[in-house]
């Protein structure tokens, strides 16, 4: 798939970061608390049916 052009790379690195390490380890979460939008809108996207 393509990744949107919305989301910084540093986003996508901490995401991808999360999904590997976890996001309870405390360095990335206190990371990524600014992007808590970004993340549920990945999560939901990811779980959610496609509109046809």
């Amino acid at each position: 798939g393509k990744v949107d052009l919305k989301y910084s790379d540093e986003f996508l690195i901490l995401y991808f970061q999360a999904m590997v390490e976890g996001i309870s380890k405390p360095e990335i979460y206190a990371k990524l608390l600014p992007y808590t939008a970004e993340w549920t809108e990945v999560l939901i996207k990811g779980i959610a049916p496609k509109k046809k």
